[in-house]
């Protein structure tokens, strides 16, 4: 369609420029052909033949139908006999009348090129109505998505402007949390710093502690060294007291034997009615008469001891608990 309409215009601007150069050529004939009558009527010559058209319509003059010349109507050949006329004149007439006749055909070709073009002009309004209602409709939807769109934009800014505030928030949250942090590790470099003396005074009291622990370890080190070397002596001493003691617990026994022997030689002699059987045994002790010959009777102990060779020695032994058991007790 659009090409169409360019053809058109084309052919109406290629008629247009035709119409235009043989109006002027029409033009400067007539004016050629009235200054030969004002100068043959001046000068009583007969007028020079009129110039031919130049230009790119020589040709097209030059190759016209002259059937209208070479065969003149009777009125042309009346005005001819009575007013007889030049050729040139004559053909300048025919000339002026072709393209007289060429002038409406231009007119009647424009008039018909005129109204298909109205026509092409309806159908274009018609088809540019169309296009400008299918325009509005989408205008109409574009506004409604633009419209939608910038509800959406509105809901985002808004959005946007509600997490801005809360990344300022939390922005603010973070510099307290921030400062809060660095107040505790000052806090807390000081109680490193405190921690730090108080490690190295604990040291230092550890140390001496150590050192104290370590005097006192060798202390009792030697200390044991010294309790055992006593411990060795007074094994060895026991030792010693214990074959002492076996010594002294043989002769206690020979003693009792000795002491057994001199009761039964120096006890009286029985009654001859009666036979009474001597027990040697532990009797219980009595509180007014002791069963136990001590220290506390020393006049006894010469005799017990074995006559006038104890009595002359003057040594003042003991009674073992055992021998004291078998002495018996007269009333």
């Amino acid at each position: 369609m659009l090409e169409s309409i360019s053809f058109t215009h084309q052919a109406y601007s290629k008629l247009g420029s035709v119409q235009r150069t043989v109006q002027c050529e029409l033009e400067g004939l007539r004016k050629m052909l009235q200054l030969q009558e004002q100068a043959a009527a001046t000068l009583g010559t007969p007028p020079a033949p009129p110039m031919l058209p130049l230009g790119p319509h020589a040709n097209a003059v030059d190759n016209q139908d002259w059937d209208v010349i070479q065969e003149p109507s009777r009125l042309q050949l009346q005005r001819h006999v009575k007013d007889p006329v030049d050729p040139a004149t004559a053909r300048c007439e025919a000339m002026l009348q072709q393209a007289e006749r060429s002038a409406d055909v231009l007119y009647e070709t424009l008039e018909f090129e005129s109204k298909e073009l109205a026509h092409v002009r309806e159908t274009m309004d018609m088809k540019w109505r169309d296009i400008a209602r299918t325009l509005a409709d989408e205008i109409r939807q574009l506004k409604k998505v633009v419209a939608d769109k910038d509800t959406v934009v509105e809901q985002l800014r808004q959005e946007l402007r509600h997490t801005h505030q809360l990344a300022l928030a939390h922005e603010e949250d973070l510099v307290t949390r921030s400062n809060a942090t660095l107040r505790r590790n000052e806090e807390l470099q000081k109680l490193s710093a405190s921690a730090h003396e108080t490690n190295q005074m604990l040291m230092a009291q550890v140390q001496t502690l150590r050192q104290t622990l370590e005097t006192q370890r060798a202390t009792a080190s030697e200390q044991r060294d010294k309790d055992e070397e006593w411990q060795g002596m007074l094994a060895e001493q026991n030792r010693q007291l214990q074959i002492q003691l076996s010594h002294e617990s043989q002769a206690k026994a020979e003693l009792q034997a000795m002491l057994a022997s001199v009761i039964q030689q120096h006890a009286p002699p029985p009654p001859p009615t009666a036979v009474r059987a001597i027990t040697v045994s532990a009797p219980k002790p009595h509180k007014h008469f002791p069963s136990v010959i001590t220290a506390s009777t020393p006049h006894l102990l010469p005799r017990l001891a074995g006559g006038p060779a104890g009595a002359s020695s003057g040594a003042a032994k003991p009674i073992p608990s055992s021998t004291a058991s078998c002495v018996p007790l007269w009333k």
